[in-house]
């Protein structure tokens, strides 16, 4: 009966919500992750290029997170420290409301396992760098990581 406080990434938040539960309702998807690392294969591939002509593996997390509005602007928290992106996973507070009123079923534990990670770890192999996914945390925070 009563809304809740939105947050400034909301609707980002929600395309994302949206787009996932239809993929997996549809069986479609792994089709899904795999169709967003290709869309985004023109910033990848030239992020790539820098990174085999300089050696310098932190531009693969600078591109990805730093550089990039769709992740930036969706982890509304990021910390940036050299080989290193800590966020609060952005998920929660919309997937808590609205599987409380119907709208999604999906959980935190499928949006980190089903599409977050995937991405960022396809993302990862375009750029020719491995990186770690964390677990979401007890403290609600994801750090990915260079891998040496």
């Amino acid at each position: 009966t009563t809304p809740y406080q939105h947050e400034a990434n909301d609707a980002l938040v929600k395309m994302h919500l949206n787009s996932v539960a239809f993929a997996r309702d549809a069986g479609i998807l792994q089709e899904y992750v795999d169709h967003d690392i290709r869309t985004m294969q023109p910033m990848l591939q030239r992020l790539k290029g820098m990174i085999e002509k300089t050696g310098e593996k932190e531009i693969a997390l600078a591109g990805i997170f730093d550089r990039t509005a769709c992740l930036y602007q969706l982890c509304m928290d990021l910390e940036s420290t050299p080989g290193k992106r800590t966020f609060t996973f952005p998920y929660t507070t919309v997937l808590d409301v609205s599987r409380r009123i119907g709208q999604f079923t999906l959980t935190d534990r499928d949006m980190h396992e089903l599409w977050l990670k995937p991405r960022l770890l396809g993302y990862a192999a375009t750029l020719g760098v491995e990186i770690n996914v964390s677990d979401i945390g007890p403290d609600n925070k994801v750090t990915v990581t260079l891998v040496e």
